[in-house]
């Protein structure tokens, strides 16, 4: 079988004419409503623009170019059914957060979130084939979802619903393609999201006093970043994966660590090649 040379470069093309559309026009230091429930070191890392030490490789880039047309796709097809849908509503800085609903619903006031998802992690949200019984919604997107609706709400743009619609990415014969977790938008939900958006922005204010965050995943601190038994979820996709196992569990200062000092350098003068 021949191999095509060009296909990383296709891909890279792809997601460098689409990369617009998901970064965020704001200048100073924030926190995205997709980090919701994220690790506090990861976050902290890309907000302190410290370089990746585990690039994402031509496999990762086509998955996630893969992910982006199924996402615009779905997209499409919700306004083509219905035009009252508006897609990629971006909301402003708010207490150091920012985000954009992946659609919005003038008739229903209804914000939603799209995610493709593999068909292991579709059926374990949706159907529970694999484990009896359907795990629902992840509690990060739903997160996200609110976070975006506090960010949306307002008299020209009221939100009284919340969506997360999952796509199926490899649906086969006889298997649900779209799935829909609905539930209004309230007091309580909303407080949940406040607790969250609080987080994310006592994360941007450590990484500006010159610190990263504890590494700490949804309650838990991660004592091993490089243990795949008990962290493969959160750290064995991570970016920072092999940097962040260098450093303690601990809030860590940039200026006094000569792991981050050397990786600050290193990405500085893979810069200089570039340019």
């Amino acid at each position: 079988m021949d191999i095509d040379p060009q296909m990383a470069q296709m891909v890279a093309a792809y997601i460098e004419a689409t990369k617009d559309k998901y970064e965020s026009r704001f200048d100073e230091p924030h926190a995205f409503a997709s980090d919701a429930l994220d690790c506090s070191r990861k976050i902290g890392f890309r907000i302190a623009e410290i370089p990746a030490s585990n690039p994402i490789d031509t496999t990762g880039e086509f998955a996630m170019a893969i992910g982006r047309y199924i996402h615009d796709m779905a997209q499409g097809a919700l306004i083509m059914r219905d035009r009252r849908w508006k897609a990629e509503q971006e909301w402003g800085l708010l207490d150091r957060v920012s985000g954009r609903g992946d659609v919005y619903h003038t008739g229903s006031n209804i914000v939603g979130e799209i995610k493709s998802m593999a068909p292991y992690a579709y059926d374990l949200a949706v159907t529970g084939v694999r484990k009896g019984l359907p795990e629902g919604v992840k509690a990060e997107h739903r997160i996200q979802a609110l976070i975006n609706a506090i960010g949306l709400d307002s008299e020209e743009m009221p939100v009284d619903t919340i969506e997360v619609r999952y796509v199926n990415k490899a649906a086969t014969q006889g298997k649900t393609v779209f799935a829909t977790h609905t539930e209004p938008f309230n007091i309580g939900n909303r407080a949940e999201a406040d607790v969250e958006m609080k987080r994310l922005r006592s994360i941007v204010e450590t990484v500006e006093e010159g610190t990263l965050p504890k590494r700490n995943f949804q309650g838990k601190d991660v004592t091993n970043p490089l243990d795949m038994k008990n962290w493969k979820w959160p750290c064995g996709y991570c970016r920072y994966q092999t940097l962040c196992g260098k450093l303690p569990t601990g809030r860590v200062e940039v200026s006094q660590s000569d792991e981050l000092q050397a990786a600050m350098i290193y990405g500085q003068e893979e810069q200089t090649d570039a340019d």
